[in-house]
């Protein structure tokens, strides 16, 4: 499939115009050193937690990724929790990370909104449960498909996916009710990707959704009914980092988290979902490394074959002042070399029919 997806990280007196929203919005608390899960919530907050050692507790951050609340669950087992995702009225974190696909304990843990905002301890209602075609504990290596990190809510169901450590290479995805009380898991669909899944998310109006796998965004829509995998798909890539968490603001913008391995990662990410995007392929990340007015472009194709890529700049009168086609090779920076004036610019990009422009300044 063809795609091709950048991050923008303009440096230094290059600026972006108030429509490019950078992708990487700061960095997370020390707190949180393991975010898996991640959530909005009201008035441009987030709602995120550890997994491991402190996986008891669940975190509100405000727009600038500060710590505002704690909520402490009180009958947590402090276990593996993976993930978190909502509904209307409820949160529902789950504790069914399952590394050697042995536990029996699993759960999820369900909170009502209203107590979340104003407690700072809770006991949790509880969702147990077993999977339906698990009868080993652990099972074969071969067979290892019985870890879950990711799930949402839809209607009255959760729908998990689970993290493939097999050689099959796809994501089983089970129904739960949403209804506290011990069930077991029925498995309703599956998913090929090929990678691990470690998030995913379902949209506000419920017609889309997006499956993490490694550095693999799925977007799915117009599914029947709870059958996924029958959905319109599109995929694409993002720069490679421990991602755990994904969640969407709107139809039309994501966010993700990754876990701190280093000093470069464990921060909030945004992404916008353009059409680009939607058809498997687009121009989103471009950066420069400025010297002067002496500038350098590098344009990293992260799409899933090389693309010949129309490239143009023009300032604000349309003066073309650039224009030059690049071959680009899967995974590789292109570079390109140009002089400008202080001024306002826009940029173009085009390749296989997909056109986008960007404005950007120099100050």
């Amino acid at each position: 499939m063809k795609n091709l997806t950048l991050l923008i990280s303009l440096v230094s007196f290059f600026k972006l115009s108030s429509q490019i929203i950078s992708l990487n919005l700061g960095k997370l608390p020390e707190r949180i050193k393991e975010s898996s899960g991640l959530i909005c919530g009201e008035k441009n907050t987030f709602w995120t937690h550890n997994d491991g050692s402190d996986s008891g507790y669940i975190y509100q951050l405000n727009s600038s990724l500060e710590i505002i609340k704690k909520l402490r669950i009180t009958n947590s087992l402090d276990n593996d929790v993976e993930e978190i995702t909502q509904d209307e009225a409820h949160f529902y974190i789950n504790d069914m990370g399952n590394n050697r696909n042995e536990r029996t304990d699993l759960r999820i843990y369900k909170i009502a909104k209203t107590d979340a905002n104003q407690l700072d301890s809770i006991k949790a209602e509880l969702i147990e449960f077993s999977y339906e075609d698990q009868d080993s504990f652990p099972p074969s290596k071969e067979k290892m498909n019985f870890d879950c990190e990711a799930f949402f809510a839809l209607d009255s169901s959760l729908y998990l996916f689970s993290k493939n450590r097999g050689i099959s290479g796809y994501s089983k995805i089970y129904r739960l009710p949403k209804i506290a009380g011990k069930y077991i898991a029925e498995i309703v669909d599956s998913f090929q990707t090929g990678m691990w899944v470690t998030g995913a998310a379902i949209s506000p109006s419920k017609n889309q959704i997006a499956i993490l796998a490694g550095n693999i965004i799925y977007l799915v829509s117009d599914f029947p009914s709870n059958n996924f995998s029958k959905g319109k798909t599109s995929k694409f890539i993002v720069p490679y980092s421990q991602k755990e968490a994904i969640t969407f603001k709107d139809e039309n913008t994501l966010f993700l988290s990754d876990e701190r391995n280093d000093s470069t990662d464990g921060c909030i990410y945004q992404i916008k979902i353009t059409d680009s995007i939607r058809k498997n392929h687009c121009f989103q990340h471009f950066y420069t490394d400025p010297i002067s007015t002496d500038s350098v472009l590098y344009f990293l194709n992260y799409a899933f074959k090389p693309l010949v890529v129309e490239l143009k700049i023009e300032d604000i009168n349309k003066s073309e002042m650039l224009k030059t086609s690049l071959n680009t090779r899967v995974g590789r920076s292109s570079k390109v070399n140009f002089k400008l004036k202080k001024g306002r610019y826009r940029i173009y990009f085009s390749s296989e029919g997909i056109h986008e422009e960007y404005p950007f300044n120099i100050e």
